[in-house]
């Protein structure tokens, strides 16, 4: 199983269904052959990029409830220096692996 570190992109395509990449990312999220692992960061940035600029997309109940229906396909990252370390091992991507 590889493991593969999630950027909020990911996030925002995996729900918006007119992007291109829409099915793409929820190939990977869905996907059995992949441990993924989002930060705590992406998170609050998938709840600001959905619900703030000019024309709000979603409503803020609509972010939480999609950002819960992803939530359980990751392993989430909090701040700690454990946490920091296995960031830092992610982040060193195979360049034949797909990230």
């Amino acid at each position: 199983m590889n493991n593969v570190l999630v950027d909020t992109n990911i996030l925002v395509y995996s729900i918006d269904e007119d992007s291109i990449f829409y099915s793409i990312s929820r190939d990977l999220i869905l996907s059995t052959e992949y441990k993924l692992y989002t930060t705590s960061k992406n998170l609050s940035e998938f709840l600001v990029v959905l619900t703030r600029g000019i024309v709000v997309p979603v409503s803020t109940e609509e972010a939480l409830t999609s950002l819960e229906d992803l939530i359980p396909y990751f392993t989430i990252l909090y701040p700690s220096n454990d946490s920091y370390n296995r960031f830092k091992e992610l982040s060193r991507c195979d360049p034949d692996c797909f990230c």
